[in-house]
């Protein structure tokens, strides 16, 4: 393990914990909060599903680019895409939600973990 990736491993650590800490709080009451109201409305709870759904997703962006691949292609709507994940998914409870970050983010740490500095090197789209 580079001294990189090491970096990068505590980081992602810790922000899983101040993540998960930060969405554990939350009253279940307030799950339904609208947050963010620019194109679609999002609530508490698909804003936590967009997290979930973003840590699996860049996962499979860093391996594609990490096996040679140029990443995502140059017409990809981003927002679309979001707003499409985020639609299909929200019949899971935050509780759920919460352990599938958890699960993802920690394969995202397993990954990049083992990552060397040349694969640090390598880029792709996003």
């Amino acid at each position: 393990m580079s001294e990189r990736s090491q970096h990068l491993t505590r980081r992602l650590q810790s922000s899983l914990k101040k993540t998960g800490a930060f969405f554990e709080q939350i009253a279940p009451g307030q799950w339904q909060i609208v947050i963010y109201s620019e194109g679609a409305s999002w609530t508490l709870k698909q804003i936590l599903l967009h997290n979930v759904l973003a840590e699996d997703s860049m996962l499979r962006l860093v391996k594609g680019v990490l096996d040679g691949g140029e990443g995502v292609r140059e017409d990809f709507d981003l927002d679309a895409y979001n707003e499409y994940k985020v639609g299909q998914s929200e019949n899971l409870t935050p509780q759920e939600l919460l352990a599938e970050f958890d699960r993802a983010r920690q394969e995202t740490t397993r990954v990049v973990s083992g990552l060397t500095d040349a694969d640090l090197e390598k880029s792709g789209r996003h």
